[in-house]
């Protein structure tokens, strides 16, 4: 997984290899987290944490199975022609409702992945992501997209934390 935020706050995530790494350019920080066990002591990572990061990366599939066990799916047909589908978790102790309350997904009806991507945290607190060039990979291109896309090199003078350990 690879998202790049633009603005005023700006921050790249990257999930890969079983790693979490957020990078905020303007505070030239890094944070590594340990998905499955911590990279010193080969240790597995604590059950608080893997949830934690469960729930933060609940929303970014789009695999309708997995999906539906998780969430309430409601869809509607915007004026537009576009479809609106909005989940909203069925469990009040998943994981995920720290982080997210809802996601939105808006599909324009000519490619099979979402155009948009809205959450709302528990605070009321609303992000609206616009997908581009969102494409589907052949089987022959993706090391070559996996070696340009997730071998993200922090630039020189970053900050880099890892707050498990």
């Amino acid at each position: 997984f690879y998202r790049e935020v633009r603005g005023d706050e700006p921050a790249t995530v990257i999930v890969h290899n079983d790693e979490l790494l957020l990078y905020f350019p303007k505070e030239r920080k890094a944070e590594k987290y340990f998905l499955k066990k911590d990279e010193k002591t080969g240790a597995a990572a604590e059950a608080g944490g893997k949830e934690d990061v469960a729930g933060m990366l609940a929303g970014f599939s789009f695999n309708r199975g997995q999906l539906e066990k998780r969430f309430n799916i409601a869809a509607s047909r915007q004026k537009d022609g576009a479809v609106r589908f909005d989940l909203t978790p069925l469990k009040p102790d998943d994981p995920m409702c720290r982080y997210l309350v809802r996601i939105s997904l808006w599909s324009d009806g000519k490619s099979p992945w979402p155009s948009m991507v809205e959450t709302e945290n528990p605070n009321g607190d609303v992000s609206r992501d616009t997908l581009k060039n969102v494409k589907n990979i052949k089987a022959e291109e993706t090391q070559k997209v996996l070696k340009e896309v997730f071998e993200f090199k922090l630039p020189r003078g970053v900050k880099l934390l890892t707050p498990q350990k």
